[in-house]
């Protein structure tokens, strides 16, 4: 059975946690995140907004 090298899986551990630091800098990773948070809180409010047109539909349905 083969030994764990500590020393080169804590050097890889840190090289990919910095490569993944400069990944979450990217400007172009930056502006996707941003425009994916917009995103997500416009389908939250337009979500809301389905669900009062949809109770108020069922209030006027069974009104007839």
């Amino acid at each position: 059975m083969g030994r764990i090298q500590t020393a080169k899986l804590a050097y890889d551990v840190a090289g990919a946690v910095y490569r993944a630091n400069l990944v979450r800098q990217d400007p172009a990773v930056v502006k996707a995140a941003k425009q994916a948070r917009d995103d997500w809180r416009q389908a939250g409010r337009s979500t809301a907004e389905l669900g009062r047109e949809v109770q108020s539909a069922w209030q006027r349905v069974a009104g007839r």
